[in-house]
């Protein structure tokens, strides 16, 4: 929901359209328990075809009244800096940054305007982020970010939403030594089975 919604109506959905065949992210406007027709304003479009698997999906409005949205790799088997998780020409494995009508702040960290990056990229290296979160009352996003299919390698990983961070997937999962990449705030081995992470809310009670 928009943060205004009591006075607005929008609300935003992530879904993969199907003419074109892309992922979107589209504002609507509520009227009571129904949508007004043809309201629909296109906030996000991928650049490229959608694939089959690991769509991201999640979108949040931050402590900063910009929209926030997860995409995911799309399967993609390119290895090392070629990944399209990687690189700033696309929007893959990607935590993205919008104004609420779609256009873009030009203080997001790899905005370059008429240059090569896509400007809504606010930071990378991400595999799967199908879902994040942020936190009301520290504002700190937590990403969840789903471990490789390996049975020895996948590491499930949480990490914290940093402007210009490179979360490091597919140079390294877990705890990394290259530079230039961030290591997750608590990551677990996935041990093959039953253990995918999926980010979610903090906990300050006392009742646990």
């Amino acid at each position: 929901l928009d943060p205004n919604f009591a006075a607005n109506g929008y609300y935003y959905i992530f879904y993969t359209a199907n003419s074109p065949l892309r992922d979107r992210v589209s504002r609507f406007t509520a009227s009571g328990n129904t949508t007004v027709p043809g309201s629909e304003l296109v906030v996000w479009q991928d650049n490229v075809d959608a694939g089959f698997w690991h769509h991201g999906g999640t979108v949040a409005f931050g402590p900063d009244g910009k929209l926030y949205i997860s995409t995911g790799d799309h399967f993609d088997g390119n290895p090392g800096p070629a990944h399209v998780s990687q690189r700033l020409d696309s929007y893959h494995g990607k935590i993205l940054r919008v104004n609420s009508d779609g256009t873009v702040p030009t203080n997001n960290p790899f905005y370059d305007g008429a240059g090569p990056n896509l400007d809504a990229i606010w930071a990378l290296g991400l595999r799967n982020p199908y879902r994040f979160s942020f936190d009301p009352p520290s504002g700190r996003m937590y990403i969840g970010d789903v471990g490789s299919n390996s049975i020895y390698t996948s590491i499930e990983e949480l990490n914290l939403g940093v402007a210009g961070a490179n979360y490091g997937w597919p140079i390294c999962e877990g705890t990394c030594t290259t530079a230039g990449m961030t290591n997750p705030f608590f990551s677990y081995a996935h041990n093959g089975r039953d253990a995918c992470i999926t980010a979610g809310f903090v906990y300050h009670g006392t009742q646990f």
